[in-house]
């Protein structure tokens, strides 16, 4: 597994950079307008197309669904937590198998997502997956 963490984690932060929906987008849909009743029809379809999961409609058409963004979350919060288990159980390993830049890069994407997403659940999972980084960088630099 150590060979692949570092690409792994990039791959998981470019899946959510890519994925993550800001608070404003959401906002800017809700705003009241002067619309005609067919578009107010239209959008009223397509916010109650975001309210649904994956989980519960499998032919959803949004592609920025939250499962998406949570799972990625889910996913490396568990590579974070086993790497950190790695740095302080193996001695044989080089605890210095991620750089310093991919942890700078993890930490904005992890920390503009726990402040700008538009899911709660979102948030609080980045916010974990911060901490989680922060003892990671922790147990590999000692800061």
């Amino acid at each position: 597994m150590l060979p692949y963490v570092e690409d792994i984690s990039q791959s998981l932060v470019d899946l959510l950079q890519t994925e993550t929906v800001p608070l404003e987008h959401r906002k800017l849909q809700s705003a009241p307008s002067d619309a005609p009743d067919t578009t107010r029809a239209r959008n009223s379809d397509q916010n109650e197309e975001t309210n649904l999961t994956l989980d519960s409609n499998l032919s959803l058409t949004n592609p920025k669904s939250a499962s998406l963004c949570r799972a990625a979350l889910h996913f490396l919060s568990i590579l974070i937590t086993a790497s950190t288990k790695l740095v302080y159980e193996e001695t044989t390993i080089n605890p210095k198998f991620f750089p310093r830049d991919v942890f700078h890069r993890l930490s904005i994407t992890v920390d503009y997502i726990s402040s700008t997403d538009e899911d709660n659940v979102v948030r609080v999972m980045a916010r974990e997956s911060k901490e989680h980084l922060e003892q990671l960088q922790r147990a590999v630099f000692g800061l």
